[in-house]
């Protein structure tokens, strides 16, 4: 089907009238995976869009908001951060007024009962849990309370399956949503969206993929080191320049500090040889004419032992590690600002961006309109929140067009940056991973001050998916002819192994799902355990497993087939076995609904359960104990 000619039954989509009416509201014509997307929806089916950060695939969920309104229902936009909620509800409150948009975040709690409500997904999942959710993925003619006229489930940044701490939340608020809501799905590009497209249509309802691969604006890569850009890699794809033993020289330097000959240790003559000196002792005699005569076929020996010995490689040469001020310098002569400086942790970010504050990127008269602003902005904070060291510090650097944000800052504080920056009045922001999820932030280069990262148990290197969520903010559509990813040198950071890998095939989305205790305890129902197997059964991590499974058994079936191909013998039990399996395999894959529970499934939820029978979450008499209540 060609993107530009998708179809609502009989009509071609330029005279479907919803399309027309809502695309009417927009100065730019939709693109045509837009427009595929948005006719899925048209028809009443879920959407998965999987496409790259800064492509406009949210435009899809803004269709299904507008949609619900048009049939007076209500709609759910859940994210995986509060500081993405708190941005979506700024918006959307912008475009649809105050009384319309509500927002539940846990410690925040704003007309939860409005039309459009924003919500993470960890409080949406909590909703379905305590109103029993698997009533609902049973029966489609229970509604929840807090459902009641929804229309459509927004899951923002679903790529977050992959998270170790917040994946199981998502598969969890999936699995129980009620069938009969239309789920819209934002995703950036993975290798297996198909798969999660065809698990979600399994535990949830039928969904259609829309991929888009492309970029909205072309990215170029850099490598800033001795003070200077390099273009390490072009809009196309291709390398240009390279960097062979540049970079990651600190990770080496140990063996040069502690280190050495030690053989030279233990016969420092061997030195003196090298160093064409004698050897000077306290009360050494002076050899005699004979005893020099009887030395000389020795010393020959060992002077060309000495020359014979191979060399050690001679110590890496070391650049200096440049400084922020110095990189956002570069950026400014090569007109590739306003920029985003990632860099990890809150602490870094601030000293970067304090360090960075040494240079001006602003006029004299724009420093005057940006001090006026910050006025009025800290007249809206209150008393207390003033004294605050960040709000110092941000109120000394903004003027000079710089600024830090993180998830630690104060909401106001966050808005006030966002807004200089959305005007072009900042010239970099130097910020942690998160503002990469979804905040709409984008600009004409993205600095990734960092290649690793500490994901709560070591620090690694960035994922390909990572460098590319991180480098989707560079470029701005309409205004950019190409964005510039740009990566600082450093010491410890060898460039060319590091750069091959987060530029290299994305990862899969594969499945963090754990059975936890307090969702055992909301699901559970005295004397009935077989609709926890079905939850379980129901994630993506058991449709993983069964996958895998799968692909073993194709394989012993294909080997059996090329055996018989090539007119070989054989077995009439291994040709019986083949025929069953592919049978099974064939009648598998028709079949809705999830795969069995496997063994290794069964056994967790098996001692899930023991352990809080012992723990006495759960009664002799099956029911919850007042402790277990309390948990769940």
């Amino acid at each position: 089907m060609a993107d530009e000619q998708v179809v609502a039954g009989s009509r071609p989509v330029e005279t479907l009238p919803e399309i027309q009416a809502f695309a009417a509201r927009y100065p730019f014509p939709l693109d045509p995976f837009q427009i595929e997307a948005i006719t899925h929806l048209v028809q009443g089916q879920s959407v998965l869009v999987a496409a790259p950060t800064g492509t406009g695939k949210t435009l899809v969920a803004e269709y299904a908001i507008w949609c619900a309104q048009q049939r007076n229902q209500r709609v759910i936009y859940t994210t995986p951060l509060k500081a993405l909620s708190n941005q979506k509800y700024r918006d959307l409150r912008a475009l649809y007024g105050d009384d319309a948009v509500g927002l539940v975040t846990g410690d925040i709690v704003e007309h939860s009962r409005a039309s459009i409500v924003i919500m993470t997904t960890e409080v949406y999942r909590n909703m379905l849990l305590e109103e029993g959710g698997e009533r609902f993925a049973d029966d489609s003619d229970a509604v929840p309370s807090e459902l009641a006229n929804v229309g459509f489930i927004v899951f923002d940044e679903l790529h977050y399956l992959s998270d170790k701490q917040r994946g199981p939340v998502w598969e969890e608020a999936i699995i129980c949503s009620p069938p009969y809501i239309q789920l819209v799905g934002l995703s950036a590009t993975v290798s297996n969206a198909q798969d999660l497209a065809d698990w979600i249509s399994r535990v949830h309802r039928p969904i259609e993929l829309v991929f888009h691969e492309e970029r909205a604006v072309p990215l170029e890569h850099y490598y800033f080191v001795d003070s200077t850009l390099h273009l390490a890699m072009d809009a196309d794809g291709e390398r240009v320049e390279r960097f062979p033993g540049i970079g990651g020289e600190s990770r080496f330097s140990r063996s040069y500090t502690f280190g050495g000959d030690d053989d030279a240790r233990d016969k420092p003559w061997k030195n003196d040889l090298k160093n064409g000196k004698k050897s000077k002792g306290k009360h050494e005699k002076q050899p005699t004419a004979d005893t020099l005569v009887e030395l000389a076929p020795a010393v020959v020996e060992i002077r060309a032992q000495v020359e014979n010995e191979p060399k050690k490689p001679a110590r890496p040469k070391l650049h200096r590690a440049p400084e922020p001020g110095e990189v956002l310098t570069a950026l400014r002569d090569a007109d590739l600002l306003p920029c985003l400086f990632f860099l990890p942790g809150r602490k870094v970010v601030e000293e970067a961006a304090m360090s960075a504050a040494r240079h001006s990127f602003t006029t004299p008269e724009e420093q005057e309109l940006i001090r006026a602003e910050i006025g009025v902005w800290l007249e809206h904070l209150p008393k207390e929140d003033r004294t605050l060291q960040q709000v110092h510090a941000l109120a000394e650097i903004l003027p000079r067009g710089l600024a830090f944000h993180h998830a630690g800052l104060l909401p106001g504080l966050k808005v006030l940056v966002e807004t200089l920056f959305g005007r072009g009045q900042l010239r970099a922001v130097f910020a942690t991973d998160t503002l990469a999820l979804g905040i709409n932030m984008p600009a004409r280069a993205v600095v990734v001050g960092s290649l690793s990262k500490f994901d709560g148990i070591e620090m690694r290197l960035l994922t390909p998916n990572e460098y590319r969520q991180l480098t989707g903010r560079a470029g701005r559509r309409g205004m950019d002819v190409r964005g510039a990813a740009v990566i600082p040198y450093s010491p410890w950071e060898p460039f060319e192994d590091s750069f091959h890998q987060i530029t290299g095939e994305l990862l899969p989305v594969s499945s963090s799902f754990v059975i936890r205790y307090n969702s055992v305890l909301n699901l559970w129902r005295p004397g009935d355990i077989r609709h926890l197997r079905r939850i379980c059964a129901s994630s993506l991590r058991e449709y993983q497993r069964y996958m895998a499974w799968e692909h073993r058994e194709l394989r012993h079936v294909e080997a059996v087939e090329r055996r018989m191909q090539k007119g070989r013998k054989v077995g009439k039990k291994k040709l019986k076995a083949a025929e069953v399996a592919a049978q099974a395999l064939a009648k598998r894959r028709d079949e809705i609904g999830a795969y069995p529970l496997s063994r290794a499934g069964a056994a967790e939820l098996d001692g899930t359960v023991f352990a809080l029978r012992t723990l006495g979450f759960i009664g002799q008499d099956d029911r919850l104990t007042l402790s277990g209540r309390l948990l769940r």
